[in-house]
C-alpha cells in the first residue's frame, strides 16, 4: 500500500493525475497538465542533454514571466500586489 501511495504521490507531482481525498484519481492530460520532467524518463537522458533542456525550460520561463508582466493590466497588478501582502504576512506569522 505504501508503495502505491507513493508512486500516485509522484504521479501527482508530474501533475499526470489528480487526487482527491475522498473521491476518485483523476488521470490528466499530460499535455495541458504535465511538465517537462513528466516528458524526460530521467534514467535514459545523458547528463548534458538533460541540463540543455533544463536550461530551455528556464529561458522559457523567464520570457513568459517578463512578457506577463509587461502585458498586465492595473486591475492585475493591484491582484498581484494584493497577493504578495497577503503571502509576506503569512510568511510572518509563521516565524519565529
Amino acid at each position: 500500500m505504501a508503495t502505491i501511495r507513493e508512486a500516485l504521490k509522484r504521479l501527482q507531482q508530474l501533475r499526470l493525475v489528480e487526487v482527491r481525498h475522498g473521491d476518485a484519481t483523476r488521470v490528466l492530460d499530460w499535455r495541458r497538465s504535465g511538465g517537462l520532467e513528466a516528458l524526460v524518463p530521467r534514467r535514459r537522458l545523458r547528463p548534458s542533454f538533460a541540463r540543455d533542456l533544463f536550461e530551455a525550460r528556464r529561458l522559457l520561463l523567464v520570457e513568459a514571466a517578463r512578457l506577463a508582466a509587461e502585458r498586465r493590466s492595473g486591475e492585475q497588478a493591484s491582484a498581484l500586489r494584493e497577493l504578495a501582502g497577503a503571502f509576506a504576512a503569512a510568511r510572518d506569522e509563521g516565524a519565529p
